[in-house]
C-alpha cells in the first residue's frame, strides 16, 4: 500500500499534519511524534500540539483550566495506561507543588520527541536548552528522584506508580526488550521481529501496517494483543471483572455520576433522541441538562431531568413495539 493509492489519507497526512513517511526509519517507539506540529496550540484538528490549554467550560467555570495533552499513545496495554498517567499525573503535582527538579528543559521538545521516537539505537539522546546531553531515561530519572522525595508514601496509588516507573527505567537501561510484557512499542516490536524472522519480509512491506493495526484490534478474539494477553506475554494490571464494572460504574465524585444514570435510563429506554456532551445532556429538541461543574456528582437530578422531559421512549413488549410518554402508551408501532 502506498500514499498515492489513498488520495484522501494523502491530502490529510501531507497537507494537515505535514508528515511525510521516512523511509530509512524501521520502527518507532511513538504512533503520534511525527503528527505533533506544536507545543502549545489551542486549535486541535489540524495544529496538534503537545498541550491543548482547552478554552471550554472548564475555563469559565470557577476560573478552573483544563490542561488536555495531546501527546498521548493508545495503549493496549493495561501496565503502560497505569504508567503514563500515574506518572504523568506525578509530575504535574511536582509542578503544581513548585518541587520540580532543575535543568529539566528541553531545547526542542518536538525534536526531542521525534529524535526519541525513531532512535534505532535505543539510547535515546536528548538535547537540554542547558547545552548538555543526557538520556531519555536519565531525564526521566530527574523527575522520579523528586516524585521519591516529595510524594513518596502519600498513599498507595502513588507508592506503586514510583515502584514501578523505577522499574521500567531500570529495565529500559539494562535490555529495553525486557519491558516486552509491559510496554506496547517493545512488545510490538519483539512481535514484528519474529514475524519478520520467520516469513523474511521487510520492515516496509504492506503486511506490515496491517500488523500494526491487528495489535490495536480492540475485538478479543481477532485483536493481535489479545493473542499475546491469552499466551500470558504481557502483564495484567487489572482483571476482567473490573473492566466490566467500570464499562457501568462511573466515578462516584464528579459530573459522571449524574451523566451516567442519565445514560443507564436511555439505555435502559431506548427511543428518545439526545445529545451527551461532557458538560451538559440534550433529549429531544428543548431539554437541557446541565453539567458544568466537573467535580460535582449532580446525582440527584436525573430522575427530575428525565421525568420532565416527557420523552418517548419506545421498547418492545411480548413482541409488539410500543411508543411510550412518561409511562402512558400513546402508540402501537
Amino acid at each position: 500500500m502506498t500514499l498515492g493509492e489513498h488520495e484522501v489519507d494523502y491530502v490529510w497526512v501531507s497537507n494537515f499534519y505535514g508528515v511525510e513517511i521516512d523511509p530509512t526509519v524501521d520502527f518507532q517507539l511513538s504512533q503520534r511524534a511525527d503528527h505533533i506540529v506544536k507545543t502549545i496550540s489551542s486549535r486541535v484538528r489540524f495544529n496538534r500540539a503537545i498541550i491543548n490549554p482547552k478554552w471550554d467550560s472548564y475555563y469559565s467555570y470557577s476560573n478552573l483550566h483544563r490542561l488536555h495533552i495531546l501527546f498521548g499513545e493508545s495503549n493496549m496495554s493495561e501496565f503502560a495506561c497505569m504508567l503514563k498517567v500515574g506518572t504523568t499525573s506525578l509530575v504535574l503535582d511536582l509542578i503544581e507543588e513548585g518541587t520540580v527538579p532543575p535543568d529539566v528543559e528541553v531545547a526542542d521538545p518536538l525534536d526531542t520527541l521525534r529524535t526519541v521516537s525513531r532512535d534505532p539505537t535505543l539510547k535515546w539522546p536528548v538535547r537540554m536548552r542547558n547545552g548538555k546531553t543526557i538520556s531519555a531515561i536519565d531525564l526521566q530519572r530527574r523527575y522520579l528522584d523528586a516524585a521519591k522525595r516529595y510524594l513518596h508514601r502519600r498513599d498507595a496509588q502513588t507508592d506503586l506508580v514510583l515502584t514501578e516507573w523505577e522499574t521500567i527505567l531500570d529495565d529500559l537501561e539494562r535490555d529495553p526488550m525486557s519491558t516486552s510484557d509491559r510496554l506496547d512499542w517493545s512488545a510490538k516490536r519483539v512481535l514484528y521481529q519474529q514475524y519478520i524472522d520467520e516469513t523474511g519480509v521487510g520492515w516496509h512491506d504492506d503486511v506490515m501496517q496491517s500488523l500494526d493495526l491487528e495489535y490495536h484490534n480492540i475485538n478479543p478474539t481477532t485483536g493481535l494483543y489479545y493473542g499475546l494477553e491469552s499466551a500470558g506475554a504481557i502483564r495484567r494490571v487489572v482483571t476482567d471483572e473490573q473492566v466490566e464494572e467500570a464499562i457501568t460504574t462511573p466515578p462516584e465524585n464528579t459530573r459522571a455520576l449524574g451523566r451516567g444514570q442519565i445514560v443507564a435510563q436511555l439505555i435502559a429506554r431506548p427511543g428518545a433522541r439526545y445529545v451527551i456532551d461532557w458538560d451538559a445532556v440534550y433529549i429531544e429538541r428543548n431539554r437541557q441538562l446541565d453539567l458544568k461543574n466537573p467535580f460535582h456528582t449532580y446525582e440527584k437530578r436525573p430522575p427530575a431531568f428525565l421525568k420532565a422531559c416527557r420523552c418517548r421512549w419506545v421498547f418492545r413488549a411480548n413482541g409488539v413495539i410500543l411508543r411510550v410518554c412518561n409511562d402512558t402508551l400513546i402508540a402501537r408501532l
